[in-house]
């Protein structure tokens, strides 16, 4: 059966929307948690130049463990212009600004943590052209689920031709890193306080304003960051900076307590303690997918753009299947596991365990039902029984019958499963997934939202 287009009515609308190891807790007895040593892992920086709408800065994320990518932003804030942050695609969080109670310019710090390894773009975008710099650092060791102390934030400013400093107390303690993002309105030279170490000190060339300033210090009770500049030969200078700890992740060795039957004699167990990660030789693909029409996802024309992107989707826990193949093509491995919808940044995020995956250099293939399979960029250099990130990837809506294409065939069975139906859903009662995966912006309902998002994601036919 061959339905037309034409013949449905519909508004069109702008674009869319380590491992765990369980154990019972009375079979164990955690020793005192330690903390692992945060350490510095790459910088980039860079500038819109004379001005720009946006600020591209290629970026390469290690592979250490409970890693966060920091971007830090010198632009213009009153109105507040940048309208947001992406590493790989996936949404940065803005831990926030500093206090700006002249207006004009600021400094702000934006974060993602647990990003995905390897070489990726950081991208800043603002609502018109601006001149602005920014400065990425990535590291590793960082606790993931509290990353930050408590901000403190700073402002001031000196007359033409004076020299100054820029400088903010913060509460810290032993084991963190402090970091800060200062920004001076003009783009003077600048020197990096007593006992920091500096990570940037950048303005692109041809811009005139808004030199980005980025330091760390080891934490102790109290830290100073602070910045001594020049004074500009024809304008009074403002400086605006925000200062954060970072906190360490912390370790635990945890003990286990055999329990031993009645009159039996136990063997004493290694008390070397378990390690909570993978089973003994088997690695870990961590995903973090963009599925087209929800979260912080568009569509396959515009991925970045996730205005009418359903932010709340009814099926949060969802199947992705990875596959692993040889440069040449030959098929190493075919996992399946859980992604689940991550609120913060919009992501569907997982792991699968791929058994006892080899390692070596690879294709990564990734699926999960509703959606066209796609490779992940770049050859992924996987270390056997270890947790390996995927580069972020965006799937394509629309495959609904799951045979790898977007075509007639799934086009008759979205419009048999929505309200538009004139066959009285009689294709889409063949299968009971079909109701469910028509649903392309799965806010529970099949109508026009669904069949513009199908229309757009057209562009795009076969799956890798």
């Amino acid at each position: 059966m061959l339905l037309i287009a034409a013949a449905i009515p519909l508004t069109v609308i702008t674009s869319q929307k380590q491992q765990e190891i369980r154990q019972r807790a009375a079979d164990i007895i955690p020793t005192p948690p330690g903390n692992t040593v945060i350490a510095l892992d790459a910088v980039s920086t860079g500038g819109t130049g004379v001005s720009s709408t946006s600020i591209t800065i290629p970026h390469t994320v290690g592979a250490g463990t409970n890693r966060i990518l920091i971007v830090n932003v010198a632009a213009p804030a009153n109105p507040p212009f940048l309208t947001g942050t992406t590493y790989a695609g996936l949404p940065l969080t803005k831990l926030g600004t500093a206090i700006n109670t002249i207006g004009g310019h600021d400094s702000s710090i934006w974060y993602l943590k647990n990003p995905p390894s390897g070489a990726a773009n950081v991208i800043v975008s603002f609502s018109t052209l601006v001149i602005g710099n920014a400065a990425v650092s990535s590291w590793s060791g960082v606790d993931q689920t509290t990353p930050f102390g408590a901000t403190a934030t700073a402002e001031g400013g000196s007359g033409t031709n004076v020299a100054s400093t820029a400088t903010v107390s913060v509460t810290s303690a032993t084991g963190e890193v402090v970091i800060d993002s200062t920004m001076l309105a003009t783009v003077v030279t600048a020197a990096v306080g007593p006992g920091q170490t500096p990570l940037a000190n950048f303005a692109s060339a041809g811009s005139v304003a808004d030199r980005i300033l980025h330091s760390s210090e080891a934490g102790a009770s109290t830290v100073t960051m602070s910045w001594n500049y020049n004074g500009h030969p024809t304008y009074q200078q403002y400086w605006r900076t925000l200062a954060v700890p970072l906190k360490p992740a912390s370790v635990s060795t945890l003990t286990p307590t055999p329990t031993t039957p009645p009159g039996v004699t136990a063997t004493p167990i290694p008390t070397s303690g378990i390690t909570p990660t993978i089973p003994p030789g088997n690695t870990l693909l961590r995903l973090a997918l963009g599925l087209d029409g929800l979260g912080s996802t568009g569509d396959n024309a515009n991925p970045e753009n996730s205005s009418g992107s359903n932010k709340n989707p009814n099926r949060k826990s969802r199947s992705a299947t990875i596959g692993v193949f040889t440069g040449n093509g030959d098929s190493v491995a075919n996992k399946s596991g859980t992604i689940n919808y991550d609120t913060e940044s919009g992501k569907f995020i997982g792991s699968v365990d791929m058994g006892t995956l080899a390692g070596g250099n690879y294709n990564v293939k990734v699926k999960s039902d509703g959606y066209l399979r796609r490779l992940a960029p770049g050859i992924q250099n996987v270390t056997a029984g270890q947790i390996y990130s995927v580069p972020a990837v965006n799937l394509v809506a629309g495959d609904i019958n799951s045979d790898n294409a977007i075509n007639i065939l799934d086009y008759n069975i979205l419009i048999s499963c929505s309200v538009f139906s004139s066959d009285n859903h009689d294709v889409c009662d063949k299968n009971p997934d079909y109701k469910t995966l028509s649903d392309l912006d799965d806010n529970g309902a099949v109508n026009q939202f669904d069949y513009n998002l199908f229309i757009r994601e057209l562009s795009v036919q076969k799956g890798n």
